[in-house]
């Protein structure tokens, strides 16, 4: 540039920092990318900053970016390179844990099209497993940041997952979990579709027990959003695991949790008969043990019908 002689500008940033792409990081090594030094970019920082960060490998892109006061900037890098199929899950999922710490500190950058983006990984197929975990692990924390976002369609997206007995059974477990935190936020969204669909997988003997268990641990806090979709189907299934004496010990801690918040949002469904079976398992000596603790339990937390 005449009139001003070899400019240096100290960008704190090496070769290895750089994109592995030759061609970008030729554009840099070799001089290419150039212009006037003293050019300012919309963000108003030098343009020269935003020159290099373009070539950046996207999660280092991304926080880049996020330091030039520029969050919906990170958010698109991010978005593009999770939902990139030609990337690989490894960074991926780097870029869906760099999405949480985003939404952190930028909660408003959170809109109802990055939970569909998000759903929409969860309810690929031929998406790995461990990337679709990671998915769902990070909609259930980016979802936090607002609520609103989260759509009776995203609903209706994981409940497909959940209900699915060809997808594996963590991934059902991780998703069953996230449905009850969003629906309990969402109680417009809980429906008796949801509610019976967690219910057939309790109520499933051939299903692992893990995922009944964390089925059962949905139905009640979505039981306490939507008390009018309780009914006497959805509670005979969690009564039928609690006084199993056959059944797992952590199902049945489940199941009587259920039961207890599902009868504070809607007594009704506590019957006469109920009580009175749950009393005679008590009471009875030759009950198993355990059976007569988990009917107890339950007897003390259910009460009296009104």
């Amino acid at each position: 540039m005449p009139g001003f002689g070899d400019v240096v500008v100290q960008t704190d940033f090496v070769e290895s920092d750089l994109s592995s792409d030759p061609k970008v990081r030729d554009e840099i090594l070799r001089e290419q990318v150039t212009g006037f030094w003293f050019q300012q970019a919309e963000g108003g920082y030098a343009k020269w900053v935003e020159e290099i960060v373009t070539r950046l490998p996207s999660v280092a892109r991304m926080s880049a970016t996020r330091r030039l006061n520029s969050p919906s900037g990170a958010l698109a890098i991010l978005i593009r390179h999770i939902t990139d199929p030609q990337a690989d899950d490894s960074a991926r999922s780097a870029a869906l844990s760099s999405l949480v710490s985003l939404v952190q500190t930028d909660p408003q950058i959170v809109t109802t099209a990055v939970i569909q983006r998000l759903a929409a990984i969860i309810i690929d197929s031929k998406a790995s497993f461990s990337l679709r975990y990671s998915t769902v692990s990070a909609l259930g924390q980016v979802s936090q940041a607002n609520l609103q976002a989260v759509t009776s369609e995203v609903i209706q997206s994981l409940t497909t997952v959940v209900a699915d007995p060809k997808t594996d059974s963590n991934l059902r477990v991780s998703v069953a979990s996230a449905l009850g935190q969003l629906g309990q936020a969402n109680p417009q969204f809980v429906t008796s579709e949801l509610i019976q669909t967690l219910v057939t997988i309790v109520a499933d003997p051939k299903a692992a027990s893990y995922l009944r268990g964390s089925a059962a641990s949905a139905l009640g806090p979505l039981g306490r959003a939507n008390p009018h979709a309780v009914t006497l189907k959805v509670i005979q299934p969690l009564f039928t695991i609690v006084t199993d004496p056959k059944a797992d010990s952590t199902l049945r801690n489940n199941a009587e949790f259920a039961l207890r918040q599902m009868s504070d949002a809607y007594p009704q469904v506590v019957t006469p008969e109920l009580v009175q079976t749950l009393i005679a398992m008590v009471t009875d000596p030759k009950a198993d043990s355990s059976l007569r603790y988990y009917a107890a339990s339950a007897l003390g937390q259910l009460g009296q019908p009104n």
